[in-house]
């Protein structure tokens, strides 16, 4: 059996599309948030720590159900220490788009986004901030939790 996720992260998460919702009312418009993102629980969570990235995979997030799939349940990524190059696709298939993640951003795939490839390219050096360095003595590199819904039925 795995263990539970811990009652503060899933608080994160749950904020985290909350967060997501006002931006879309407020800053979209959209009318209704929840059906394009809905909200989730997480029973899942894959951490990663990396110092370097030796190759760029393109990777989808399925380690699901195909319930969870099909409901377009969110996927919710937390990134620590340094940064990194985020790659997902393009307008045009051939050509990437791709945005630095700084420690502390929240990436939410959710909706039609759910299935994307993506990969990070590269991890930047000593771009971790000094505060998170001293009081937790995080080594050089990115920490990344990232959360699911499995949708046990």
């Amino acid at each position: 059996a795995q263990p539970d996720i811990p009652e503060i992260f899933k608080k994160l998460v749950e904020d985290a599309i909350e967060a997501s919702h006002e931006f879309l009312e407020q800053r979209r418009g959209t009318s209704n948030a929840l059906v394009e993102l809905p909200p989730m629980s997480p029973d899942m969570c894959t951490v990663r720590f990396d110092t370097i990235i030796p190759t760029i995979v393109l990777r989808q997030d399925t380690d699901v159900t195909e319930t969870s799939l099909a409901r377009e349940l969110p996927v919710v990524s937390f990134w620590l220490g340094d940064s990194a190059e985020f790659l997902y696709p393009g307008i045009r298939d051939d050509v990437a788009s791709k945005i630095d993640l700084e420690s502390g951003d929240v990436l939410i795939f959710g909706s039609q986004s759910r299935r994307i490839s993506h990969a990070v390219s590269s991890i930047k050096p000593r771009t971790a901030p000094m505060w998170l360095v001293d009081k937790t003595d995080l080594q050089a590199g990115l920490l990344n939790l990232t959360f699911r819904q499995y949708y046990h039925v």
